[in-house]
């Protein structure tokens, strides 16, 4: 009688998995790449792409942004209300007495408006008011 070696089919069953392993990324997520130099999307086949690459002297970070974590490219700066750049995307402060201005996602501030004549620029609670 012949003897059959079942270990070469055994070896086979057990390397071949019955199910694929799941895909490293959902597909249309985004991520900071990296290092974090570009933004990256989620292709439809699960495989990380490069969406947007980051201006000089920006980094992606990830930002709060409608509940949930959200990549953007990001200058980094001071945020002590002087000149130059700033690190909070939203965060508003007084432009002087007379002005407001806010920190866009380029890391630089930009000015939302003047304070009507006989008022200027307040801090109330964190949040810049003209009074």
């Amino acid at each position: 009688m012949r003897t059959i070696n079942l270990l070469p089919f055994a070896l086979l069953a057990l390397s071949s998995p019955t199910t694929p392993p799941p895909p490293p990324c959902t597909y249309g997520a985004y991520r900071c790449a990296t290092p974090p130099t570009s933004i990256q999307v989620c292709d439809y086949y699960g495989k990380w792409q490069r969406d947007w690459t980051c201006q000089p002297g920006t980094t992606c970070q990830l930002l709060a942004s409608g509940g949930g974590m959200i990549p953007y490219c990001v200058a980094g700066g001071s945020n002590t209300g002087g000149g130059g750049g700033c690190t909070t995307p939203g965060k508003m402060e007084c432009m002087g007495t007379a002005a407001i201005r806010v920190c866009n996602v380029q890391g630089a501030y930009e000015k939302v408006g003047d304070c009507p004549a006989g008022t200027g620029c307040r801090i109330m609670y964190g949040v810049p008011y003209c009074m």
